[in-house]
């Protein structure tokens, strides 16, 4: 039998980002979600702020 670390692996290593899933926890209910999910809407809006900062000339 292998024996596994109690400590969770890197995920630097994951060649595809779109299997990374995150446990969310609130009001006692446990629920998972992939990380480009969450993620999404944050790195939409940093790439419509640096497109109006380049059409500013900043």
């Amino acid at each position: 039998m292998e024996k596994t670390s109690p400590t969770p692996q890197a995920i630097s290593g994951v060649a595809d980002t779109r299997s990374i899933r995150v446990l969310l926890l609130a009001n006692g209910q446990q629920v998972h979600a992939p990380l480009d999910g969450l993620l999404k809407p944050l790195t939409d809006r940093i790439t419509e702020l640096e497109a109006r900062l380049a059409a500013a000339g900043l």
